[in-house]
C-alpha cells in the first residue's frame, strides 16, 4: 500500500499542495458532490466515498488521516474493484498491530481494520 505516485484524484480534489484528506474534509467534499448530475461529479463522489470508507473503516488511523497512498486506486473508478483490497486491509491490520507491539502498547489506540480482526478471531475459535 505504500506508494509515492502522485495521484490525479488527489490533485484534483485536494489541489497540488492539498490540505488535509481527514475525515471532515472528505465528508464536507462529499456532501458537495451529493445530487449533481454532472458525470464528472458522479466518478468524484464515487472516488471520494470509497476514500471515507477507507479512512474510517478498513484503514482507520487514530489520526483520522487518509493515507495518500490511496488515492492512486481510486483514480481510475472502473477499476476501483480490481484492486485486492482484503489483502490491502489485512496487511495494514498486521503492520499496526506489529507496530503497537514494538511501542509495548503505550498508546490507548492502534490504527487498523478492528472489525476485520474481529471477524478473523470467530473464525479462529
Amino acid at each position: 500500500m505504500r506508494s509515492k505516485c502522485v495521484s490525479n484524484c488527489y490533485v484534483e480534489l485536494f489541489g497540488k499542495k492539498g490540505k488535509n484528506a481527514d475525515r471532515m474534509h472528505l465528508s464536507e467534499k462529499l456532501l458537495q458532490l451529493v445530487g449533481s448530475e454532472d458525470e464528472k461529479n458522479a466518478s468524484d463522489f464515487v472516488r471520494v466515498f470509497v476514500l471515507l470508507v477507507c479512512n474510517c473503516v478498513l484503514f482507520q488511523k487514530s489520526t483520522m488521516s487518509t493515507h495518500r497512498s490511496l488515492f492512486v486506486y481510486v483514480d481510475n473508478v472502473e477499476k476501483i474493484g480490481q484492486f485486492a483490497w482484503g489483502q490491502a486491509v489485512f496487511d495494514f491490520l498486521v503492520e499496526c498491530i506489529s507496530n503497537h507491539i514494538q511501542m509495548k502498547g503505550s498508546g490507548n489506540y492502534f490504527d487498523g481494520c478492528v472489525i476485520a480482526l474481529l471477524a478473523s478471531s470467530l473464525f479462529c475459535f
